[in-house]
């Protein structure tokens, strides 16, 4: 996926008060459609569910950094699986950090009406 940044204020609100709906070029074809961002927790999932489930992220976290992992360990999956990905791309998954905490996400949705 490739994530285009926009930075016009006015385009942005235009984009959050439209909900779904779809880019088109002058002639009319459709270049693709677009939904806004989902802002509310998972049907069936209250706040308390949130809160335990960052408790317990949270505590175990907590046990991470008391006893932290051997880094200096080889890290391997059981003997008769191979995982589907070469060793070139495990490396190129570990060099690109993106997105956000975990913990971030769990206090927003906690935060949901």
């Amino acid at each position: 996926m490739t994530a285009i940044t926009i930075t016009d204020p006015e385009l942005i609100e235009q984009l959050l008060r439209a909900g779904t709906g779809e880019f088109r070029d002058p002639s009319g074809r459709v270049l693709m459609t677009f939904a806004p961002a989902r802002r509310s927790r998972p049907a069936g999932m209250t706040r308390a569910d949130v809160r335990e489930f960052r408790e317990q992220l949270e505590a175990a976290m907590r046990r991470a950094e008391a006893e932290p992992i051997d880094e200096t360990r080889d890290f391997r999956p059981p003997p008769g699986y191979k995982l589907p990905f070469t060793d070139e791309q495990i490396a190129e998954f570990r060099r690109h950090k993106t997105g956000r905490p975990l913990l971030e996400s769990l206090r927003e949705l906690e935060d949901l009406p």
